[in-house]
């Protein structure tokens, strides 16, 4: 057939660029379906694409076609209760090969695609020399024919419907939501299971196509490298377009005849920037160059902003340095350059670092191309010279770095501001001053036990840094650990000696345990001695108590240390008469740390003939008869009598009256303004106890 001539004349002309293509072209697939559909909403319809994920779905579906549903799923922004069901196609197929004629004559990429599904072979001829190993490991015919075929459909919309992968719904509204269906058109009598693809969409989502980003010029020696990001957009745009004008953006052409696909290779698929190389007419010359993108639907986006630049020629030579000359205090630079390239730069500039890769700055400025030598008058230990030759702001060249190395025995300075935290854990941080010696190399650290003894070297290779970490045995019983540091230069010279820095270690070492020696009974209570802890840094004691009818330990009471005492005591007043207790002495440091506890034997309080003093007393005066009135509250327990002692200014506490256990009150007459009387109460219990003296009652007649 005279379409076929058509078709494999047009297929071999770009069947190189396909292979290299379909080699790079990457499409995010799901892991299970076969499958899937993409919709682009426009102004006044829906344009619907898919494609199989493998050959022998595409194959299916190229025998039996598609079916497209349609579901309306809401109308004017609510829900319908139940959706509204379209078929829109019962058969959607690929088209007769006579309808391919036409557009085979004008669209390279329809006669790729009719080649894949109507060729009867599909051999690749790319020429002599050309070695099939290199296009796809040699894959399989049918596999061939699948990739083309997707691949001209993504570059061709026309292609895309003749191929009966796409189409555009034109019967869609504004107002409405639509869940679109799309799965392989099996006839009943064939069982097999069709994947579905879905897609929800409506006009109201379409959005015009953004411009690309991060378009950019580099110009050269008649050549310009383009570059822009692909990775942002590349969920829109497949290919994209670039034009260039040279009337300064008057008219534009495109550069090249197809839409260019990014190549990036499949295990790669977070590649950022595209690159595209332009040849240019001539030199200094400005060029305007913009880009958009071509969606998978054919629509074309925004141009991007005009970046432009011209191409100069480049510098042919390069500069060398040759030789050196050096006083110490100066260093002379030789170089050697053609003589008859001189007319093509400006000239050169001189550039030194304290690295051969890196950190590079012009110490010279401008030097004319005729000079050779360059005097640095302030030059450094140690430095890497280059000599950039340069035209204009257009092109420049570098020399390779030149070694100069000055004599030096000067040391650096003593480095100083040592200083260092250590933690818990034992891991310490050292921190001191950088030293402003240029050619410092580093710095050797020195640690000692206890700043006597001999300090052995940390830093067998010097650190760069003005910071060093360490670590301690946090069990070590030293209170402190010592360090101290030296500079050392590029050279080797070494600094003086740091002052030593005591860093003082965290105490996590508990104190001695104290030792009960006695414990006695008596009417007060029970008493407890022990031994202090020989621990200087302890804080206080902490007293514990605990009954035979207790499951733990109870804290009755703290004790402050009192300095210089190797012994305490202690006596619980709240001892049980019923219960045998137990006691427990902890010694408290002053970092919280506490001692094993020393534990007491097994001991029982006295029953006390002690009864509960009065607290609650009151008292009135008449002063102008001479007369006090002193009243309190009964006790809970039974009176038998109380006894009221009574002393005048500095004289003794004599019995002055008793009186009967029903009575809590009692009046002294005669008293004088010039005395001062003082009062004490002590009740006897019928139960046979007595309680002791109440608080003194101290009364003046004003």
């Amino acid at each position: 057939m005279r379409i076929h001539h058509r078709i494999q004349k047009i297929f071999s002309t770009f069947i190189l660029m396909m292979i290299a293509v379909c080699f790079f072209q990457h499409s995010v697939k799901a892991q299970n379906l076969k499958l899937h559909i993409v919709a682009r909403p426009l102004p006044d319809s829906i344009v619907l694409r898919w494609a199989p994920t493998d050959f022998k779905t595409w194959e299916t579906a190229n025998i039996y076609g598609y079916k497209l549903l349609r579901y309306t799923i809401s109308r004017d922004t609510s829900l319908l209760s139940l959706p509204v069901y379209k078929e829109l196609a019962n058969t959607i197929k690929v088209s007769d090969i006579n309808a391919w004629e036409s557009p085979v004559k004008r669209n390279k990429y329809a006669a790729i695609a009719a080649q894949a599904l109507f060729g009867k072979t599909f051999d690749i001829d790319a020429g002599k020399g050309f070695n099939p190993e290199n296009v796809y490991n040699k894959t399989k015919e049918q596999e061939q024919r699948f990739s083309f075929a997707l691949f001209a459909a993504d570059m061709s919309p026309e292609v895309a419907e003749l191929s009966g992968l796409g189409f555009t719904d034109k019967t869609a509204k504004k107002n409405e939501k639509y869940l679109y269906r799309i799965f392989i058109n099996f006839p009943d009598s064939i069982a097999e299971k069709s994947d579905t693809a879905f897609v929800f969409t409506g006009i109201s989502d379409y959005k015009p196509l953004p411009a690309p980003v991060e378009f950019k010029a580099e110009f050269n020696d008649r050549l310009a490298k383009l570059s822009w990001n692909i990775f942002a957009q590349n969920k829109i745009y497949i290919s994209w377009e670039i034009e260039r004008s040279d009337d300064k953006g008057k008219n534009f052409k495109l550069i090249t005849p197809d839409p260019i696909v990014p190549f990036f290779r499949t295990d790669d698929l977070n590649t950022e920037f595209a690159f595209k190389f332009d040849s240019l007419p001539q030199n200094n010359k400005e060029y305007l160059y913009r880009l958009r993108g071509v969606s998978p639907f054919g629509e074309k986006g925004a141009w991007s902003d005009v970046v432009k630049g011209k191409g100069t020629e480049s510098i042919k030579a390069v500069a060398n340095i040759s030789n050196y000359e050096t006083d110490q205090k100066s260093v002379t630079l030789h170089w050697t350059y053609p003589e008859n390239q001189e007319t093509l730069i400006t000239g050169f500039k001189v550039l030194r670092s304290e690295k051969h890769n890196t950190g590079f700055i012009d110490i010279s400025g401008k030097i004319k191309a005729g000079k050779r030598t360059f005097k640095d008058k302030n030059p450094i230990g140690t430095a890497y010279y280059k000599i950039k030759t340069y035209k204009d702001t257009s092109a420049a060249k570098l020399s390779y770095p030149y070694l100069v190395q000055l004599t030096d025995n000067t040391p650096p300075k003593k480095p100083k501001g040592l200083t260092g935290t250590v933690d818990t854990t034992g891991f310490i941080n050292l921190s001191w001053q950088a030293n402003s010696d240029d050619d410092i190399y580093g710095y050797r650290v020195f640690r000692s036990a206890s700043g006597n003894d001999e300090f052995s070297q940390l830093t067998y290779t010097p650190v760069k840094e003005a910071f060093f970490q360490d670590s301690i045995n946090k069990k070590d019983l030293n209170r402190s650990v010592f360090y101290k540091i030296i500079a050392v230069d590029l050279r080797q010279n070494e600094s003086e000696f740091s002052e030593i820095f005591e860093l003082v270690k965290p105490d996590i070492i508990p104190p001695s345990v104290p030792v009960i020696t006695e414990t006695k009974t008596s009417d007060n209570g029970i008493f407890i001695k022990w031994i202090n802890s020989s621990s200087s840094d302890v804080k206080k004691y902490e007293i514990y108590r605990k009954l035979s009818i207790d499951t733990t330990w109870q804290k009755i009471d703290e004790l402050p240390v009192k300095k210089g005492k190797q012994e305490s005591s202690y006596t619980d007043y709240q001892s049980s008469d019923t219960y045998i207790a137990r006691y427990k002495i902890v010694a408290v440091d002053n970092n919280g740390n506490h001692s094993d506890a020393s534990v007491s034997v097994d001991i029982k309080g006295l029953k006390s003939n002690k009864g509960d003093k009065l607290k609650k007393i009151s008292y009135k005066t008449v002063p102008e008869k001479g007369i006090v009135f002193i009243e309190w509250d009964a006790p809970q327990q039974a009176v038998k009598y109380y006894k009221i002692y009574k002393k005048v200014n500095t004289g003794n506490y004599t019995v002055f009256e008793t009186l009967e256990g029903d009575m809590t009150n009692f009046t002294d007459y005669k008293l004088k303004l010039e005395n001062t009387y003082y009062y004490r109460i002590k009740v006897i219990y019928k139960n046979g106890k007595v309680s002791g003296f109440s608080d003194e009652i101290k009364v003046q007649l004003k």
